[in-house]
């Protein structure tokens, strides 16, 4: 099922038409680690309504988050210093990224994201600006 979500919202944020059958499990995971850099059993699914990321001495944790798009993250800045929690459109490189968040959090701050409110089923990347040489890279997967 998990898998299943994740080609979905993979698929849906290439504008591709979804599978009318379930591709087999290596070429799911072909297709999550090309749009992810991760391989699927990297990422973790918070199959309730909240997910939390926290912002760590060393980077995000997890580094890869599946969610579903009705849910609730808190992202928790427990790294001692200030960051941003930043999630864009779009795998980056020559791009131009769209941010959808782009918010700054003192140490010991939280943040709640409506993922419903700013994001749709999709595969986003985020970081903290300034710190991405530093680890501080992630990616999101919101399912339907």
């Amino acid at each position: 099922m998990v898998l299943g979500l994740v080609v979905m919202a993979w698929l849906t944020s290439c504008s591709e038409p979804l599978p009318t059958t379930r591709p087999p499990d290596s070429e799911l995971r072909e297709q999550i680690h090309a749009a992810t850099g991760h391989e699927p059993a990297d990422c973790t699914e918070f199959a309730g309504s909240d997910a939390v990321i926290t912002i760590t001495v060393s980077g995000f944790e997890p580094e890869c988050a599946m969610v579903a798009v009705d849910s609730t993250i808190v992202v928790e800045n427990q790294s001692g210093e200030e960051h941003t929690f930043t999630v864009s459109d779009g795998a980056g490189g020559d791009v131009v990224r769209q941010i959808r968040v782009d918010e700054t959090l003192a140490p010991d701050a939280e943040y709640e994201l409506d993922v419903e409110e700013l994001l749709g089923p999709a595969i986003y990347p985020f970081w903290s600006k300034g710190h991405q040489e530093e680890g501080y890279t992630g990616t999101l997967i919101v399912g339907p």
